[in-house]
């Protein structure tokens, strides 16, 4: 019993700090495994509880605070990536030429699509994670990625959508993530979509001339 709950407490502790351990200890190609965390700590966290479950059985709030930490951290990783990703695509598209006028159109034409989209799909998985401690019902990952995009765009919802949207939009901490997905999206589409947009279109003008 005492070695599962020692187990338990170091596998937690990973769940939680995984990010910082790759930033600090990993070295080159290895701190790509940064962009996978989320999903390595969601699962470190539920071996952690599988590892010792009388423990967070009889102190029910333990628990909690395992998952709320874990998916808290995976989701402030989730946000770095993608503002990271934001600034790295336009330092290519400022600084990085192929001196190819055909590669530079379809490589701005692909960013504006990644931008369109990546928030979206990032915040998908981020309600994805936040919808298990709410203990809403599981839907799939295209119904995820469909939820994310109706909240902004008011899309039309199936019941299944709906009333996954009831369940975890009633916790403020869901209230709180779904403004900063509003901020989040609205400032890529302002900035970084215009920016591209703009850029892609300065591309076309020559051959619109000729």
């Amino acid at each position: 019993m005492i070695l599962q709950s020692i187990l338990s407490f170091i596998l937690s502790l990973l769940a939680v700090f995984l990010p910082v351990i790759i930033v600090l200890f990993l070295k080159g190609p290895f701190k790509l495994f940064l962009y996978l965390s989320p999903l390595f700590q969601l699962l470190l966290a539920v071996i952690a509880y599988y590892a010792y479950p009388i423990f967070y059985n009889k102190h029910d709030s333990w628990g909690w605070i395992l998952f709320y930490s874990v998916i808290t951290s995976a989701s402030l990783v989730l946000f770095f990536i993608l503002i990271t990703s934001a600034i790295k695509g336009i330092r290519k598209i400022l600084y990085e030429s192929t001196n190819n006028a055909i590669l530079e159109r379809l490589r701005l034409l692909f960013y504006l699509v990644y931008f369109i989209t990546i928030p979206h799909l990032v915040f998908a998985l981020i309600y994805a994670f936040w919808g298990i401690v709410s203990k809403a019902e599981n839907i799939t990952l295209f119904e995820s990625i469909y939820f994310s995009y109706s909240l902004i765009y008011s899309l039309p919802v199936s019941k299944t959508i709906d009333d996954y949207r009831s369940i975890i939009t009633d916790e403020n901490s869901i209230q709180l993530l779904y403004m900063v997905h509003v901020v989040i999206s609205k400032a890529f589409e302002i900035v970084v979509l215009a920016f591209v947009a703009s850029r892609f279109i300065d591309y076309i003008k020559p051959t619109q001339e000729d």
